[in-house]
């Protein structure tokens, strides 16, 4: 923390580890894991992609129509436009199915790069605001206009900054390969179907998520090191390295203690001393922030605004890494007002610069409170882990343990998640061991643990 405020350090490496049935990458920074991707087998994420739907049902109360994607519903938003029923329209996936709601899907579409998006039907040139140069933001733009045409609508993203001309006219030449290939299936295509699928999810995530400036990928597998090192020129990428470490990829740089922390009841730890407790409803997300000792050295008044400011970096980093979204209110200490308190929302606000997510955070309130709204991107982190997380960690353990006849012991829903929809994942991790994998169901083991042990069932 600087006498000038916080600022955002870059994201300086990424770590991605594979195993059975999963992908989960983190980006850290000065060490730190901030943002998080948990990407599993199972559940195909089919944001980005582009499908020519039949409406099924248009809903006027809603402004809205369900379409018939070919692969299930999905939700469109009109937003003054109008379609009917029996129609056939592109559409492209925003928001994946998540609980009980379907997929979201948009009319105006999209061919993100990692620089620049093409976006047909809405000519014109704009610029990223994360460009915080302005000369930069006005070169890249007169750049990109001499490049597009008049009917062509781009945005230059903020990875562009300091891209010379040659290599955003060979990513606009892509993208507008892509939109040809697009319409040319869709005249060929009959709905429903699909006519593009986008980046799988890891290297979407770090085309659209991850900023510029990235130092260092570490990976932990042959296959995905061989398709990041395919990719990772035309991505603005360093070249990714494979992880030589004894000790667990994540373990090694602290991601494996941050997920287990995002389980219920769990609170996180400040350096002073305190403590961040976060506890979701179905209405919103509500976040304490205990300061412990550490308000009690020095001035109280200059003590709580320290831990105060020191919390609001950590509460950024939590909501961030576990993709906490919706309404969240966040309790401070000791009711910060004035200088104090705009000190408080500066430093949360800074914390969120690069979000790839919408952010808008309220003021602090007389009572301390901060609200803020955050866009869902993907599942949250504490939704993800119970038994499904259990199943995966256990095969992820005996693959890197290694034993003669590996014996799982798990509970019955850990069981039925492996003989069932983990089902493909234990077979990857049967191929990698080299032999059966045994697996024992008892009552006397908790849902969220497991032993290893060799022999017979």
């Amino acid at each position: 923390m600087s006498r000038g405020g916080f600022h955002l350090p870059p994201v300086d490496t990424v770590v991605v580890s594979v195993s059975p049935g999963e992908i989960r990458a983190a980006a850290l920074r000065d060490g730190s894991p901030w943002d998080l991707l948990i990407a599993r087998d199972h559940r195909p994420d089919r944001t980005g992609s582009i499908y020519l739907g039949r409406v099924r049902r248009v809903e006027p109360a809603l402004a809205a129509a369900f379409v018939d994607i070919g692969e299930g519903e999905a939700f469109l938003p009109l937003r003054g436009g109008a379609v009917h029923e029996g129609q056939a329209i592109p559409v492209q996936i925003v928001r994946e199915a998540i609980a009980e709601k379907v997929a979201e899907a948009s009319m105006r579409l999209t061919f993100p790069g990692r620089r620049l998006v093409l976006t047909p039907g809405r000519p014109g040139v704009a610029a990223s605001r994360r460009i915080a140069d302005k000369a930069e933001r006005a070169r890249l733009q007169a750049i990109v206009k001499r490049l597009a045409t008049p009917a062509e609508g781009v945005i230059v993203r903020a990875a562009a900054a300091g891209c010379e001309e040659d290599g955003l006219a060979t990513e606009l030449r892509h993208l507008r390969d892509l939109l040809t290939a697009v319409q040319g299936a869709a005249g060929r295509a009959a709905a429903p179907c699909r006519l593009h699928r986008d980046l799988p999810p890891l290297l979407r995530w770090l085309r659209d998520e991850v900023p510029a400036g990235v130092e260092r990928i570490v990976v932990d597998d042959g296959t995905t090191l061989s398709a990041l090192r395919a990719e990772a020129g035309r991505l603005g990428l360093p070249a990714p390295e494979r992880h030589a470490g004894a000790a667990a990829l994540f373990e090694t740089h602290g991601v494996e203690a941050e997920i287990d922390s995002a389980a219920p009841g769990e609170a996180a730890p400040l350096p002073s001393g305190g403590r961040i407790w976060m506890d979701r409803t179905r209405a919103l997300t509500a976040i304490d922030v205990d300061t412990g000792a550490g308000t009690h050295h020095g001035r109280q008044a200059d003590a709580l605004a320290a831990a105060n400011a020191e919390a609001a970096v950590e509460v950024a980093r939590l909501v961030r890494f576990r993709g906490i979204s919706g309404l969240i209110v966040a309790d401070f200490a000791g009711a910060p007002a004035g200088a104090a308190a705009e000190h408080l929302h500066a430093t949360l606000s800074a914390g969120f610069a690069d979000d790839p997510a919408q952010v808008r955070i309220l003021p602090v309130s007389q009572l301390g409170l901060v609200e803020m709204s955050r866009e869902r991107l993907r599942t949250a982190l504490p939704d993800l882990l119970g038994a499904e997380t259990t199943a995966l960690a256990a095969l992820r353990a005996v693959v890197r343990a290694g034993p003669v006849k590996p014996v799982l012991t798990v509970s019955p829903a850990v069981a039925a998640l492996l003989g069932g929809a983990l089902a493909p994942a234990r077979g990857d991790a049967e191929r990698k061991l080299g032999g059966s994998l045994g697996i024992r169901s008892t009552t006397n083991i908790a849902p969220d643990r497991f032993t290893i042990s060799n022999g017979e069932i």
